[in-house]
């Protein structure tokens, strides 16, 4: 449970606007590049808040838009906008080419030329916020709380816009929309003068769809780029639904302060991940026969430009299986705590918290040569015990000293279970395809 403090409406209309810009026309140029792309970033956005009915039902919303146009840039690995070729010296030189390839060579290192360059990139998005606040009755106040996002843009997968140099070719990156919706409810009641409730739930949607740029096999030709083609995480996409409950009841006495509570959180998660299921070449240096260019043990070693250019890749790697997952979740929890005032002067924190988290076991594969595989934790017995203590020293201005010791329980995030499922790789020589 994440708590969130957010301001609320009073008996007085109230609002703010704000607007934030920033260009690359007022800021310096960037140290790693020789020229200054432009980039614009906006922000702008306000908040209102009143009442519905005075003393009764008060309201506050508040809304974010944000605009950033930032050029992705594309250099090679060395830092260059342009592919060079080496010539060779010798027979065994390692030069990127020969006279009887010269043309070749050379057709590729333009062909790789035209990648570098800038090109636009956007990531647009806004949030929105909506809150009442209700007093039912002087037993009973009831806050109701609505929140969204939204985000998308071109070219935004792999975009930072602090630093938007990248050694990936523009078809490497993609599109990516993103929108999340919150609703939830908190309601306070006091049942009598020392007995005191708090009940939160929440239900919260997660969307998130990637596209990729193009759909070629995604290629790497090590000192010259990173990536030319689709990138091997797109297209993804996610959907992921949440139910949270808690509750919390307060007791107070002349001595003790008690405090009783539980929590369910349960998740729902749709995945599809095709990770390096439309394959990739790597194009390392690569020995091979001088006249027919099949690889070999022993022979003439090609350049990673030298290999391109003859379309003959050191490896070819691709995963198979299925890329959908559902890496479902639920956590329980309750804990009791007990502040105890001992004197004037020495209080004492004891509690104790349980901690349960379940998983979802569909779809996860077992395998013998590997016994841990397909296998996922399961502790029902996470029973933590907390301590603390806070002593005061003085009257007019007291030095209070505190201490404290417990056991905490980290949750396992759901990338577990991914790890988990049935995805297969396979590699070898081969060659680019024609049409590459």
């Amino acid at each position: 449970m994440v708590n969130v403090v957010t301001k609320s409406g009073s008996n007085h209309l109230y609002g703010t606007a704000f607007y934030y810009l920033r260009d690359s026309s007022f800021g310096a140029s960037m140290p790693f590049l020789p020229f200054k792309p432009h980039n614009r970033q906006q922000q702008i956005g306000g908040t209102i808040g009143g009442p519905l009915k005075r003393n009764k039902i008060f309201f506050f919303a508040g809304f974010d838009q944000h605009i950033f146009h930032v050029p992705n840039v594309v250099e090679f690995l060395n830092g260059s906008s342009q592919v060079v070729p080496q010539p060779s010296t010798g027979p065994y030189s390692g030069g990127d080419y020969e006279a009887t390839d010269q043309a070749l060579v050379f057709a590729a290192a333009a062909q790789l030329t035209s990648l570098a360059g800038e090109y636009p990139a956007a990531q647009i998005g806004n949030s929105s916020y909506a809150k009442l606040d209700i007093n039912l009755n002087p037993r009973n106040q009831l806050a109701l709380r609505v929140s969204t996002t939204r985000y998308w843009g071109a070219n935004n997968v792999y975009l930072d816009p602090a630093s938007p140099v990248t050694y990936d070719s523009i078809s490497n990156n993609g599109e990516e929309r993103v929108s999340t919706e919150t609703a939830s409810l908190s309601l306070t009641s006091s049942f009598t003068s020392r007995l005191i409730s708090h009940f939160r739930g929440q239900f919260s949607r997660d969307q998130q769809q990637s596209y990729s740029n193009t759909s070629d096999v995604l290629v790497k030709i090590p000192t010259i780029i990173d990536g030319v083609g689709r990138s091997n995480i797109l297209p993804r996409q996610t959907r992921e639904h949440r139910l949270h409950l808690a509750e919390t009841l307060s007791l107070d006495g002349p001595r003790h302060a008690w405090k009783f509570g539980g929590d369910a959180l349960l998740t729902s998660i749709y995945d599809f991940f095709p990770r390096q299921q439309s394959g990739e070449y790597l194009f390392y240096p690569l020995k091979v026969d001088p006249f027919t260019f099949e690889p070999r043990m022993a022979g003439l070693e090609l350049t990673p430009l030298r290999a391109y250019a003859h379309q003959v890749p050191h490896y070819y790697l691709q995963n198979f299986g299925s890329a959908t997952s559902h890496p479902d979740t639920n956590e329980y929890a309750a804990f009791a705590q007990d502040t105890i005032r001992v004197t004037n002067r020495l209080a004492l924190n004891l509690g104790a918290r349980w901690d349960l988290q379940t998983f979802t076991t569909a779809g996860l594969i077992s395998t013998p040569l590997f016994p841990p595989s397909g296998k996922l934790p399961f502790q029902p017995y996470n029973f933590a015990p907390r301590a603390g203590f806070a002593y005061s020293m003085g009257d007019k201005r007291p030095l209070v000293f505190r201490g404290g010791y417990g056991i905490f329980f980290v949750r396992i995030p759901q990338i577990l279970q991914l790890n988990h499922s049935d995805r297969k790789r396979r590699h070898g020589f081969a060659r680019l395809p024609e049409e590459q």
